[in-house]
């Protein structure tokens, strides 16, 4: 029998990955866009940015946050981007699985959302999304 994934908000799901969740997020959220964090250095963001416009169906760029901060205002408000991913692969001198990003968090990063192509499969919008 297949599992019935709880009807959760965005909020609601950020919440629970706050909180410990770290597992797939397929059928979360219904109806909300997914999206794939991307930190950089502030001196790499504006290249890579160009990039993403250059290359739209690569880098379907939803959103990009201002230097050193933890939220994206775009996506919604209460987003904490150190704790609200289930999991987080950093590549840092090799690459770690880490629940929470604290530790390896620094003033002068830049957050990118890229949407997440699977979620426009299950309904998932939000305005600036290219599904």
């Amino acid at each position: 029998m297949a599992e019935t994934l709880p009807r959760e908000t965005g909020r609601e799901f950020r919440h629970t990955a706050r909180a410990g969740f770290d597992g797939l997020t397929v059928g979360r959220a219904p109806g909300h866009v997914q999206a794939n964090l991307i930190l950089l250095p502030h001196a790499y963001a504006e290249d890579f940015e160009a990039f993403c416009h250059a290359n739209p169906l690569a880098c379907p760029l939803l959103a990009v946050g201002e230097p050193g901060s933890s939220s994206i205002p775009a996506l919604g408000d209460d987003i904490d981007l150190r704790s609200d991913l289930p999991a987080y692969l950093v590549h840092a001198g090799g690459e770690s699985r880490v629940t929470a990003i604290d530790a390896f968090w620094r003033d002068d990063l830049v957050a990118f959302a890229l949407v997440q192509r699977r979620s426009c499969a299950g309904g998932g919008r939000h305005s600036h999304a290219p599904c």
